[in-house]
């Protein structure tokens, strides 16, 4: 299923509604993505760890379900530090970076994503899913959902309706 990587503050009531519903129906999964999409380069580990619990608090405030709250952590801004690594761990969550450096540890995933806005060009975007499918790659949207001017539904449900499309398998 899609995954959204949220920051709980920076989310209008619209973006926090849509994708608190899609998440109650099973339709998404939601990752931490900040508190309010702040650097995390220059923290301490008790500072990052306070932020993802904070994020988890106000998010079951805005009517998520935080039982079903994937355990991945995409740090703000690329941040990939060894505070960062070890809060994450302790937390009992994943660490997905964008970071384009090589990281120290293996286990964390690092990722390219193909981003969605309200400007996204639907027929480039249906040529690049179809290459992906035929190449059997892995493909992650970002939609920055917790910015407001970068979000919208119907964009994000018309690019995950092609996904489907051209072969992906989930439930948009």
């Amino acid at each position: 299923k899609p995954c959204f990587a949220i920051s709980p503050e920076m989310m209008t009531p619209q973006v926090t509604d849509s994708l608190a519903t899609w998440q109650r129906r099973g339709l998404a999964g939601i990752a931490l993505h900040g508190l309010r999409h702040e650097s995390w380069k220059d923290w301490s580990e008790q500072q990052v760890s306070n932020d993802i619990r904070k994020s988890l608090k106000r998010l079951h405030e805005q009517g998520f379900d935080t039982a079903k709250i994937l355990r991945i952590v995409i740090p703000p801004h690329s941040c990939n530090t060894r505070a960062i690594r070890k809060a994450i761990r302790k937390l009992g969550c994943q660490m997905v970076t964008g970071a384009s450096i090589v990281n120290p540890s293996r286990q964390v995933f690092q990722w390219g994503r193909i981003s969605i806005t309200p400007q996204t060009d639907t027929a480039a975007m249906r040529k690049l899913l179809q290459k992906a499918y035929e190449r059997r790659a892995f493909v992650v949207f970002g939609t920055h959902s917790s910015i407001p001017a970068q979000f919208s539904e119907k964009k994000t449900r018309e690019v995950l309706r092609m996904a489907k499309e051209s072969g992906f398998d989930f439930i948009p």
